[in-house]
């Protein structure tokens, strides 16, 4: 189809192609013109303004708002830090919204970074702003962004703390979800040494694409910046950029979304073509989306577009001027906002109006003449215009345009030049001409001889008297006035010129006639006259209607347009006084012509006062007239004729004044204030409702009762005389209650109508929240004061810190401003329709999306109010849903079981900062600060848990571990998340002297049962491993690294066994391993590699904290004789492998255990396969219940330093029965079944290996006595 069509537009001529592509165009117009086709929507580019920075040494650090800045811009900061106190950076203004604190170094002098973003408010233009940090070293850039939506400005951001020193920084990625994203790429170095930054990139992001903002840093700290535009939404890779020196460092990722535009319409023009040299003329134009600050263009040259004036999003004026030598025909006129949407429409140039050539003044000249000046009469001239006489012989200098009607051009005569009329042309600019026929005469040279002397007398305002003396061979002279012929046959030197207009210039010449040659002399000098002005008529005055204004003008009378007029006025304050240029009133006399004045306001009269008007003229000479006869004016304020409305008299509402008609008309009162709010009806009587009897004008202001029809509403004046110096009360209504009262809500109850905080009189103070209901209402919750009890909850912490118009659609709230609106003082409560709102008369009920679920108003709202079920977060980490943990306490394992108690909200504060012991209600400083701050166990009050190294206080936005190849070290200092929680929270209240804090206990609790003092039982004895009898058990103790079985939390195992090919990922330690006596550091684990729930391990969160049906990731003990696949302890599986797969009676190569069938017993197989606990524990039974009780097992999997007393006496002479080296050896400490075991070697003391039973054992399996030996044994 495309080459048969392709083919026909070949075969086309060309006329047709032009026509085509002209009716394409016309069709498209017409469209775009009546809004049928409106462009796509598009998205603004981001656009880097500019920034500014600051260095310092004190805590606080102040940087300036970047120049240029305007309101919806975006900034953002980079802070950088070094400092001696363990305080990381933060904003000291408000509005900023932190990204990443991030924590380079830890150890000595503490290197901090921050990030932070802010949309520009208009407080923010010129101001400046604070951080707040550590002494020492403080460095701030801020870099500011046009173009970024201002209501959601960050897509996505990632920051990295490079703790190891390296002359690469490097940035996580991010993923973008919008086109066209803007990331800024934030390099921070804390050092007192000055780092440049270069080669700046992402995985997916070129080097050559990214533009630096900021490579050098300084001796306070370096803070770099780049920025590059990703046009379609995805990953953008990791980040790098390239340091000068090779320092720690942090690199952020910001993904800048831009502000999605639509394209404005044009769809109509007050004046859609203008003609050649015209304007500035005013051009309305309407259509749809015009922002404030749009601007407009016309295609082409010669057509200039002014200023635009904003009038709405519907509306823009601008003044447009045609040059007179615009070409004529169809123009593109644009309109364009600041967010670079644009639309267009057609504009037209039109040719100017053709001039009119009327006379020539003189109208010949002789052969040989000139040069000589001509004046051209006519009309339609424009600046530029040319001049052309017809025939030859006549040459023109350069035409001097004088107005729209005259021209003036230098004209030389040649000597032959041809006798007779010539047409006179004129062309304007834009081409277009016009012409006068014979309106010009080239005469041959005269006998007759050249007048002299011409003069003029004194003038009236009517005639001009002339003499002259007549030049030889003159018959008689031709009289002429501004170039034209008024009089000829003239026989003497004289003429009176009785035909002239008052206050006129004229310019007169004469020549002589010689009747034998039929031919004028050259005209004589000129002579001007002006004669006198007439003295003008009455002026103009109009009384305006404001009660203080008059206007006047010149009236029309016999003088001509150039004469000049004064304006006197008399009256009141004024004595002979002037009508000034501006209308304002002066002692000196302005003088201006009759248009000139125009119609001239004049304001700041008095009511009621008469005022005398009259003129005086003068011409041009300056000779004044006297005045003329006077019109005498008393402004006031104006009626119509034919009152229809309320407008009529005082306005609807009448406008407020601080009198009686000061300023003019206006009222002392309040009504401005209920615009919108109240009625006439709803106060007054006999305004066109009932009750009737009143007449509507007659002088008294009648008050309507009840007031707004409403029972118990009132005034406190049943009405009053309208006066000069009124006296006012107050109303007693709801819309000035404090709100506790009763109201116009479906199912109202109470009938008794609350007094407003404050008593507001008519006309006088200014009303305000407070003056009613305060802000927020503070009324006491449930007082029966004015009604029955009602509830009050906006003083709460949270509700308190809302803007009224977050809750309720009766206000709208901007710029620190409320503007209420009708449904203010309706008697509703008018809340907004997302919220779950339940009416009730004493308080409702309220479940409000990312706030709470359904509560009382002012009832109870905690921890478990809200955490009963998922919660969609909105700090921190925006969008990620937070568990409903209330029910995670009631399970199997909960941290605090429901047996012992409800679950309260005490419960939840035992761990976390988010609630006030004190008060038990939500901190002001940590609830919703998007971060899990954890309460310190050990110091006293509102304390958070620090670091490993105790330096600095740690906090986190969300719980995270990582289970990979690499994610464990030999090192028990690293601040990971699970590192943190274990050693500064779990292990400082699972220790010896428990929780220490009695913040982190709820009523009746103590340091060891913080949660209500719940006795754990009698097992839970300190001999079994509990910190105090019945208390919480001493896990930090099991821990210890002086333990000769411990698992390694402390601290890593420095092992020749296992090898690392019978450890999982991430379990396997470091060096080689498997050579007895080549030792080599493990790695070392948290409680989370075990607290965790089975088969899969959460990495985002931990249920241990709060409960789960198992906390465990597998079985950690088995029981009977079945221990097979179907009954194993599965836990151990979780870091040691190979042992549950190995055939032989060994635990096989890499093993302590070796690989000689050391337990050469058959039976006993199962068991070094699947029943770990029968060695490695304390006790094997047949049952679970016959086992270790609780909290014994817990030794058995954390570590011990005890091998108990068992069933099986303990060898004599052995190691378990001596008092050096007598502890167990890998968890081994069995003495229900065993009477000994030896390791290879314990510190430098070498032992035979082996594993000797006991004959009295409990279980069957080793109820016998025998002594195996194996190798190669371990070193321990």
């Amino acid at each position: 189809m495309g080459k048969i069509i392709r083919n026909k537009i070949h075969g086309m001529s060309w006329w047709t192609k032009t026509s085509l592509v002209l009716l394409f165009t016309l069709v498209t117009s017409v469209f775009m013109y009546q809004g049928w086709y409106k462009p796509i929507q598009a998205a603004a580019g981001v656009s880097y303004l500019g920034m500014s920075s600051a260095t310092g040494t004190s805590t606080t650090l102040s940087v300036a708002a970047p120049a240029g800045l305007q309101v919806g811009d975006l900034m953002v900061i980079s802070v950088t830090s070094r400092t001696t106190a363990t305080t990381l950076p933060t904003m000291g203004s408000t509005g900023w919204t932190t990204l990443y604190p991030l924590t380079l170094r830890t150890t000595s002098t503490y290197r901090y970074s921050t990030s932070a973003y802010k949309v520009a408010t208009s407080g923010d233009i010129g101001a400046n702003f604070t951080v707040n940090c550590g002494t020492g070293t403080v460095a701030a850039n801020i870099y500011a962004f046009r173009g970024v939506d201002p209501a959601n400005p960050i897509d996505a951001s990632s920051g990295k703390a490079n703790t190891t020193a390296s002359t690469t920084l490097s940035a996580n990625t991010i993923t973008t979800t919008s086109d066209n994203d803007t990331i800024v790429f934030l390099g921070q170095v804390s050092e007192t040494t000055s780092v440049n930054f270069s080669n700046w990139a992402t995985a997916n992001i070129a080097a050559a694409n990214w533009t630096a903002i900021d490579n050098t840093g300084t001796t306070s700290g370096s803070n770099g910046a780049a920025y590059a535009v990703k046009a379609t939404a995805g990953a953008v890779g990791a980040g790098t950029a390239t340091l000068s020196t090779s320092y720690i460092n942090g690199g952020v990722l910001i993904a800048l979304r831009p502000i999605s535009i639509v394209n404005p319409t044009v769809t109509g023009l007050s004046t859609t073509s203008m003609a050649q040299g015209s304007g500035p003329s005013t051009v309305t134009i309407t259509g749809t989306g015009f922002q404030n600050g749009a601007t407009v263009d016309v295609s082409g040259t010669g057509v200039t577009a002014g200023t635009v004036s904003y009038v709405n999003a519907t509306t823009l004026t601008v003044p447009v001027t045609v040059a007179a030598d615009a070409a004529a025909g169809a123009r593109t006129l644009t309109v364009t906002n600041p967010d670079t949407g644009f639309a267009t429409t057609t504009f037209t140039v039109n040719n100017a109006p053709a001039p009119t050539v009327v006379s020539t003044a003189p109208a010949f000249m002789i052969q040989g003449a000139g040069p000589a000046m001509v004046t051209i009469t006519g009309s339609n001239f424009q600046s530029g215009s040319t001049v052309a006489f017809s025939g030859t012989g006549i040459t023109l200098g350069a035409v001097t345009y004088v107005d729209s009607t005259t021209l003036t051009v230098p004209v030389t005569v040649a000597v032959g030049a041809t006798l007779g009329g010539r047409d006179v042309t004129v062309t304007l600019p834009g081409g277009v001409s016009g012409s006068g026929s014979a309106l010009f005469t080239v005469n041959s040279p005269c006998a007759a001889g050249q007048p002299t002397a011409l003069a003029h007398g004194t003038e009236t305002t009517t005639s001009v008297p002339l003499t002259w003396t007549p030049g030889a061979n003159t018959n008689y002279s031709i009289v002429f006035r501004d170039g034209v012929q008024i009089a000829t046959n003239i026989l003497t030197g004289s003429y009176t010129d009785n035909t002239a207009q008052p206050g006129t210039s004229y310019n007169y010449t004469v020549t002589g006639y010689n009747t034998a040659g039929s031919c004028q002399s050259a005209p004589s000098t000129a002579t001007t006259a002006v004669t006198l002005a007439q003295a003008p008529v009455a002026p103009a005055v109009s009384n305006i209607g404001t009660g203080t204004q008059l206007s006047v003008a010149v009236n029309s009378d016999a003088n001509s347009a150039a004469a000049q007029y004064a304006i006197r006025i008399n009256g009141g304050a004024y004595t002979n006084q002037y009508i000034q240029s501006g209308g304002t009133i002066g002692a000196t006399a302005a003088w201006l012509t009759k248009s000139g004045w125009g119609i001239k306001t004049i304001s700041g009269l008095t009511s009621g006062t008469p005022y005398t008007f009259d003129v005086k003229a003068r011409n041009g000479a300056l000779v004044e007239t006297g005045f003329g006869p006077s019109s005498t004016v008393t402004p006031k304020i104006a009626l119509s004729s034919a009152i229809t409305n309320c407008g009529g008299c005082h306005g609807n509402p009448p406008a407020d004044g601080t009198g009686r008609n000061v300023p003019a008309g206006q009222f002392k009162g309040s009504h401005a204030k209920h615009t919108g709010i109240a009625t006439c009806a709803a106060c007054h009587k006999d305004n066109g409702v009932a009750p009737a009897g009143n007449k509507h004008s007659d002088g008294i202001i009648d008050i309507a009762s009840p007031l707004r029809q409403i029972a118990g509403e009132s005034y406190g004046q049943a009405s009053h005389a309208v006066s000069e110096t009124p006296t006012f009360a107050s109303c007693t209504t709801y819309c000035h209650s404090q709100g506790t009262s009763k109201t116009s809500q479906s199912g109202e109850s109470r009938t008794t109508l609350s007094a407003p905080a404050t008593n507001l009189v008519w006309g006088t103070g200014t009303s305000t929240c407070t003056s009613c209901h305060a802000s927020p209402p503070n009324y006491a919750a449930g007082t029966t004061t004015w009604g029955t009890a009602k509830a009050n909850a906006h003083g709460g912490a949270t509700h308190a810190s809302k803007t009224c118009d977050y809750c309720h659609t009766s206000v709208t709230y901007s710029g620190g401003v409320y503007t209420t609106n009708a449904q203010h003082a309706n008697g509703a409560y008018d809340i907004q329709p997302s919220f779950g709102y339940t009416y009730a008369a004493t308080g409702g009920t309220c479940a409000t999306s990312g706030c709470h679920g359904s509560v009382a108003w002012n009832g109870t709202l905690g921890c478990i109010d809200c955490h009963s079920s998922p919660i969609t977060r909105k700090y921190g980490r925006p969008g990620v849903q937070l568990s409903a943990v209330k029910t995670e306490f009631g399970l199997t394992w909960g941290h605090k079981k429901s047996g012992r108690g409800a679950v309260t909200d005490a419960d939840c504060i035992v761990c976390h900062l988010e609630g006030e012991s004190a008060t038990g209600k939500s901190s002001a400083t940590y609830h919703q600060n998007g971060n899990i701050d954890l309460r310190d166990p050990d110091v006293q009050g509102e304390s958070l848990i620090t670091n490993i190294a105790g330096t600095a206080s740690f906090t986190f936005q969300r719980f995270s571990t990582s289970f990979v190849s690499g994610s464990r070290t030999s090192s028990a200092s690293v601040d990971t998340i699970a590192n943190v929680i274990t050693q500064k929270f779990c292990l400082k209240c699972h220790d010896a002297d428990g929780a220490k804090n009695t913040t982190a206990w709820t009523a009746g609790g103590n340091a060891f049962m913080p949660f209500g003092g719940v006795n754990l039982g009698t097992d839970y004895s300190t001999a079994n491993g509990a910190a105090a009898q019945g208390g919480l058990v001493n896990v930090a103790a099991q821990f210890a690294l002086a333990n000769s079985s411990k698992h390694p939390v402390l601290g890593p195992l420095n092992r020749d066994f296992p090898a690392a090919t019978r450890m999982n990922v991430p379990y396997k330690p470091t060096g080689t391993r498997g050579t007895s006596g080549t030792l080599s550091q493990g790695v070392v684990i948290n409680c989370f590699d075990c607290h965790n729930t089975p088969v899969t391990p959460l990495t985002l969160r931990t249920v241990t904290a709060h409960g789960n049906n198992n906390t465990l990731r597998g079985v950690p003990a088995v029981s009977g004789t079945a221990a097979a696949g179907t009954n194993e302890s599965t836990l151990c599986k979780v870091c040691h492998a190979g042992y549950d797969t190995n055939t032989t009676a060994d635990h096989g190569a890499g093993s302590a255990a070796g690989t000689s069938a050391t337990f050469d017993k058959t039976e006993k197989l199962p068991y070094i396969r699947y029943g770990c606990n029968l060695c490695h524990s304390s006790k094997y039974a047949s049952t679970v219940a016959a086992g270790a009780v609780r909290p014994v097992r817990a030794a058995d999997v954390h570590g011990s330093n005890v091998v108990p007393t068992g069933v099986v006496t303990k060898l004599s002479g052995s190691r378990w029965a001596g008092t050096v080296n007598n502890g167990p050896i890998a968890f081994i400490r069995n003495s229900n079944q065993f009477s000994n075991h030896n390791p290879k070697k314990i510190g430098a003391t070498t032992y035979t290996p082996q594993c000797m039973g006991g004959g009295s054992g409990s279980f069957s399996t080793c109820n016998r006595s025998s002594n195996e030996t194996y190798a190669p044994g371990g070193t321990y």
